[in-house]
């Protein structure tokens, strides 16, 4: 069942067109990644999808009734809240009732639950940021650069616990990137995106199971999955 769609999405911001025709379905339950280059526009459409910016043509077609949420590439941890306070704030915000413990525990943050931003790491506020936008059951989860500013070691860490708390918050899930490994492992599905104005180069479809360890980086199909997503990537386009 396709819980999200659009169709000719094409938004226009200080008179440059930053998307050109992107076609996008979301399948229930699926992580889709789309990997491009900096500034091609990747936030543009998550924020569209949001609703945070209006398209001036195309259309954005979402199921009615689904509810989204959307973890932006800055923390945006109020410091004066601890961190169960934080991953509380959207259903203090809804009316809704969160424990908290169930998603810190998810993320591997329950003994930090008093703890506030200025005490964390930064893969600890990465984490915090992960559980609040999970909180509240999203149909559609909107990552925008989830692992930003983290260096690779702890990245590498962290893509598992990411994964295994997407896997079962149930949540469809798209995110952006312009790391390859980070696609490959957390993806069902990887879209590539051309320089701005953005617009599809390619499509792969990632024949991994789900969750996935860290010991698959190095295994071969691993291997050939990153070297077609680089094919893909570096391939130069003719604009019509």
């Amino acid at each position: 069942m396709l819980v999200i769609e659009t169709l000719e999405l094409c938004v226009i911001r200080t008179g440059n067109l930053i998307l050109d025709r992107i076609n996008i379905s979301l399948r229930k339950n699926e992580i889709l990644a789309l990997v491009g280059p900096s500034g091609c526009g990747k936030t543009t459409f998550l924020k569209s999808l949001m609703g945070l910016i209006e398209p001036k043509s195309g259309k954005i077609i979402i199921r009615k009734g689904l509810s989204k949420s959307m973890m932006f590439q800055q923390n945006l941890l109020q410091p004066w809240l601890s961190v169960e306070d934080l991953v509380r704030l959207p259903g203090k915000i809804l009316g809704k009732s969160i424990d908290s413990n169930k998603w810190l525990e998810m993320v591997g943050l329950n003994e930090w639950a008093n703890k506030y931003p200025w005490e964390l790491s930064g893969g600890m506020k990465r984490r915090v940021s992960l559980a609040r936008s999970l909180s509240t059951y999203p149909d559609i989860l909107l990552l925008d650069e989830p692992f930003y500013g983290i260096d690779e070691i702890t990245k590498e860490k962290l893509y598992q616990e990411f994964s295994l708390a997407i896997e079962k918050s149930n949540s469809s899930v798209i995110f952006v990137t312009h790391n390859v490994n980070e696609a490959i492992f957390l993806a069902d599905r990887i879209i590539a995106i051309t320089e701005r104005p953005a617009s599809i180069k390619g499509e792969i479809i990632v024949k991994l199971e789900r969750p996935r360890q860290n010991n698959i980086f190095l295994k071969q199909n691993f291997l050939d999955i990153a070297k077609d997503l680089r094919i893909i990537l570096n391939r130069k386009e003719e604009r019509l």
